[in-house]
């Protein structure tokens, strides 16, 4: 905050919930912050800083961005509110510099969807937060609007099944994943 005070931005360290990719949130509350980023003040525009995430050195990294392991990902300097608001959650809704600012419960429900979602131009169309709780043997499709030179691959990740002597089908507790 003091090199953005020192040279006239406005900057403010916001303090909220970094998502992970996979998991399944407790939607019924706000999870305990476990992350700060900043918010700064650019040509009159409010932009969003995550040097962790940006560092090469943040062993979770991998998780959010495909830059390699050599360099800062350049996508979490100056990201727009409305892209960040996909991983990061403030905890204050002034924090969020979006008009409107959207209810926890909104942007616990979105995807998980990192720099390489938004660099290569993807949009989910017609997307609803249920396709993402589907249980035993439901179907669901996703569409999305992406480039003619971008590849989409998926991988799906389920209870593993075992069937016991007598034929009877039971979750076996173990997870797989398995491209879609």
């Amino acid at each position: 905050m003091e090199m953005c005070a020192a040279v006239g931005i406005e900057c403010e360290v916001v303090r909220g919930y970094l998502k992970t990719p996979g998991e399944t949130p407790d939607f019924g509350i706000m999870p305990r912050s476990n992350h700060w980023w900043n918010a700064v003040l650019v040509d009159n525009e409010w932009r969003m800083v995550d040097c962790c995430l940006a560092s090469p050195s943040n062993p979770r990294r991998h998780l959010y961005s495909g830059a390699g392991n050599s360099a800062a990902d350049s996508w979490w300097f100056l990201t727009r509110p409305t892209q960040l608001c996909w991983t990061h959650i403030p905890e204050h809704h002034e924090q969020q510099h979006i008009c409107p600012p959207q209810a926890h419960e909104v942007l616990l429900n979105l995807p998980c969807a990192c720099s390489p979602y938004f660099k290569n131009m993807m949009q989910m169309v017609d997307y609803n937060t249920s396709l993402t709780r589907i249980e035993d043997l439901e179907m669901v499709h996703i569409k999305f609007n992406v480039p003619a030179d971008v590849e989409v691959a998926a991988e799906v990740e389920v209870r593993a099944y075992s069937r016991d002597q007598d034929g009877d089908v039971f979750e076996s507790g173990e997870m797989v994943k398995k491209r879609a």
